[in-house]
């Protein structure tokens, strides 16, 4: 009964949507939106891991899902601690003010590279309780983590699921 059943719905179904990509030009692009995909990378080498940052570089090619950042179909970097150093913190709609005229908690990384100030690391939490503003304000207590590609801070899926780990 359900091989039959599904002999007729399945047609029924690529009618409906050719009715709408005529009716609706454009329509097939629904939810079509750039790549951005990272992935911290998942099933480290116990023979390789030793979970210290000076190392990182090392355990992280090593894992069994290497860690790494797409956009728009192209792999930009593998690198735990380039993945790392590109995360930034933006207010984006939060109810918190700026942090940028204080005090940077950690201005390079161990191995010397420079921290950027919106950086997880330099982070300071300022709260700034205020009535929501639906229209161009504010109106969440959640801030923007994005990553920075040397031009612009991308709203990469950064929970490393299947697909971020499949791409890199």
């Amino acid at each position: 009964r359900y091989v039959e059943f599904m002999k007729k719905v399945v047609p029924m179904h690529d009618d409906l949507f050719d009715f709408f990509y005529e009716a609706l030009p454009g329509y097939e692009k629904v939810g079509l939106r750039r790549t951005l995909l990272g992935c911290w990378g998942s099933f480290q080498d116990p023979e390789v891991c030793n979970f210290e940052y000076k190392d990182m570089e090392r355990w992280g090619n090593a894992m069994y899902v290497t860690p790494g950042v797409v956009v728009d179909g192209k792999l930009l970097t593998h690198s735990l601690v380039d993945i790392n150093l590109g995360i930034r913190i933006l207010l984006g709609s939060s109810y918190y003010d700026d942090w940028t005229d204080q005090e940077m908690f950690v201005k390079t990384d161990p191995l010397g590279n420079p921290v950027d100030r919106r950086h997880p690391w330099n982070q300071h939490t300022n709260p700034h309780p205020q009535k929501r503003e639906m229209d161009g304000g504010n109106y969440s207590w959640v801030m923007s983590p994005r990553w920075f590609d040397g031009k612009d801070h991308l709203a990469l899926d950064t929970g490393g699921g299947p697909l971020a780990r499949l791409w890199s």
